[in-house]
């Protein structure tokens, strides 16, 4: 389906705001700085998706344009959307968040955490961002509610991809996104995890065909587990704590918007410095 006029001025408008800047950027450079993946910002542009504010508003921070001038734009382009029919809702207006009472959910076992994990990973409307640096790879764990939530998150992007006409070509819908920042274990020895790295090649085997799910690397070198994030659009956090035994977790999770603001900052920092995980794997092959 074509872009509504709403739709095609917002996309315009941000694809003019990036043709004014003179600078040698490739498409992977700027959507770094903006924090962003690459084929979240070229569907943006091209007007296939129908971006965020807040991913409006990074866009026009890496052009270094005032981001509030797209917000005339970005709510015509989402009520438009409205009375068409679709359903989606406008996000608020950020607020300081000084009257918003925080609700804090605990989850004292993995089975408890994975299943309310994959509950909200299938009830995402528009992104999920999610980490996963850890010593082993998934494959080593052996609870089933581990496992359904990993897969969830893939079922639910590849579910974006859509058939479109006799040849059999696929399109992503607006508003759905998946990225995932993988740390590599890299021992003391310097050398890397080969049962990771294993895991790592046929992941991105399984992956690669999903155009709404982008998976980038980042070198890991801590030898501990980090804590863990799930992000739910722009409103759900999901928090994750290795325990003492290898298949030991806990986690908690919050409906507040204004608790996930700071994760979803850091995570769209620690992006920018992460490899797409096609590149990273090809890297090595050329090295070896």
């Amino acid at each position: 389906m074509p872009p509504n006029p709403a739709q095609a001025a917002l996309a315009s408008a941000l694809l003019d705001a990036r043709s004014s800047m003179r600078d040698d950027l490739t498409k992977e450079g700027f959507a770094k700085r903006a924090g962003l993946g690459r084929n979240t910002v070229e569907r943006i542009f091209k007007g296939i998706q129908v971006p965020t504010r807040s991913q409006v508003h990074a866009i026009a921070r890496a052009c270094n344009v005032n981001p509030a001038s797209f917000d005339k734009l970005y709510e015509d382009a989402q009520r438009s959307r409205i009375v068409a029919g679709i359903q989606t809702t406008p996000e608020p207006r950020e607020t300081d968040g000084s009257s918003e009472s925080l609700v804090i959910q605990y989850h004292d076992n993995t089975e408890a955490f994975y299943t309310a994990a994959t509950a909200a990973a299938r009830a995402a409307k528009e992104q999920i961002r999610v980490t996963y640096i850890r010593q082993h790879p998934p494959t080593r764990y052996a609870s089933l509610a581990a496992r359904n939530y990993f897969a969830a998150v893939l079922d639910w992007a590849e579910s974006a991809a859509l058939p479109s006409g006799p040849g059999g070509e696929t399109a992503v819908p607006a508003s759905r996104s998946v990225r995932r920042i993988i740390g590599l274990p890299i021992g003391a020895d310097g050398k890397l995890g080969r049962e990771f790295l294993s895991w790592l090649r046929a992941h991105n085997e399984e992956a690669r065909e999903i155009p709404a799910y982008e998976a980038n690397v980042l070198e890991w070198t801590a030898g501990v587990d980090w804590i863990n994030m799930a992000l739910i659009d722009d409103s759900v956090t999901f928090l994750t704590f290795s325990g003492m035994g290898a298949q030991q977790l806990k986690g908690l999770s919050s409906a507040s918007r204004r608790f996930l603001t700071p994760y979803a900052e850091f995570f769209e920092r620690v992006w920018q410095h992460t490899t797409a995980l096609d590149d990273y794997l090809r890297n090595k092959d050329e090295i070896t």
